[in-house]
């Protein structure tokens, strides 16, 4: 979700962002940055991408290649044509302390969350990482851990959606 859009990331010899606007009931297709989307690299399983709703608001983009992290941003002109700008640019081996090694991928990301613009990564090795994409501040979590055993999650109930109060007249349990 970035806004009130629920957003795909769609991969082939091309890149691309479907997005489905849930106001307007609006569906579109959005070219990743030109300079971001390497299918070569991807087909080698050397990249990964990401669609996250950017700093500030409106789309994000972020491709994690190696040991760099390049985070766009989509911004309209005056003019109302819509393009991306290239935020920021983040070294992984240096802000993690990690050792560039040929025979094995630096990091992959495990999860990305919404609320605390904070990305998840996990290193070959099975350290987890959060990185804060705004300060780059960094915590490191799990020295070991099996990760794809792991699913990121900050929240999962919304106030006012529980059961209760309908027409079934179930009641919601309290201390249970």
């Amino acid at each position: 979700m970035v806004g009130n859009s629920v957003c795909w990331l769609l991969i082939g010899r091309r890149a691309g962002i479907l997005l489905f606007d849930l106001d307007s009931q609006n569906l579109s297709v959005i070219d990743v940055p030109r300079d971001a989307f390497d299918f070569d690299a991807f087909s080698r399983d050397d990249c990964r991408f990401l669609v996250m709703p950017a700093d500030g608001g409106g789309l994000g983009f972020l491709v994690l290649s190696g040991f760099s992290i390049r985070v766009w941003k989509r911004k309209t002109n005056l003019d109302g044509d819509a393009g991306w700008v290239l935020g920021n640019t983040i070294k992984l081996n240096i802000l993690l302390s990690l050792s560039p090694r040929v025979d094995t991928r630096p990091v992959d990301i495990l999860g990305f969350s919404e609320d605390y613009n904070m990305m998840i990564l996990v290193t070959d090795y099975g350290v987890v990482f959060m990185v804060h994409l705004g300060s780059l501040q960094i915590e490191k979590h799990i020295e070991t851990m099996g990760y794809c055993l792991c699913y990121p999650f900050t929240s999962f109930y919304t106030a006012g959606m529980g059961v209760g109060g309908g027409h079934d007249r179930v009641g919601i349990v309290h201390n249970a």
